[in-house]
């Protein structure tokens, strides 16, 4: 389950990046720097974010196990549909501890998936960009 919930909230990031691609486009036509969204910079990016967000979803998995007592699967469960806020509250504890530190995580940990689906967004952009200027190339030919 928690595959298929990460599998579709990058579909949605990938719909909203295509749709934020017209914007950019545009922004890019008019700045002239066609170094401004290299795909290996965007990817980089990407693999950044992804890793950050999976520390924070780690550290919350580690705090279930260790404070909380709670068995892995519940743990993972709980780390993946809380930080994909799709199924916040599945699991919840009664513990202060536990609801003190689940209220700064959930808050870090939703601002990294932002975070994520804006990299995941820019890299396809600058896939979408790169497609349009060797399109753009073809058309136009060699330069003589």
């Amino acid at each position: 389950m928690s595959i298929l919930i990460v599998w579709g909230l990058l579909i949605v990031a990938d719909a909203i990046g295509n749709l934020g691609s017209a914007v950019f486009t545009k922004l890019d036509a008019q700045l002239d720097d066609e170094d401004h969204h290299t795909v290996k910079a965007q990817a980089e990016h990407l693999a950044i974010a992804l890793a950050v967000h999976f520390l924070i979803a780690a550290v919350g998995v580690v705090f279930d196990v260790v404070v909380l007592d709670w068995t892995l699967e519940e743990a993972c469960f709980s780390s993946v549909v809380t930080l994909t806020t799709v199924g916040l509250g599945v699991f919840t504890t009664a513990s202060k501890a536990g609801q003190l530190f689940g209220s700064f995580w959930m808050l870090f940990g939703t601002a990294s998936l932002a975070n994520l689906f804006a990299c995941f967004g820019g890299l396809m952009v600058a896939v979408k960009d790169r497609e349009d200027a060797a399109e753009r190339s073809k058309t136009l030919g060699p330069k003589s």
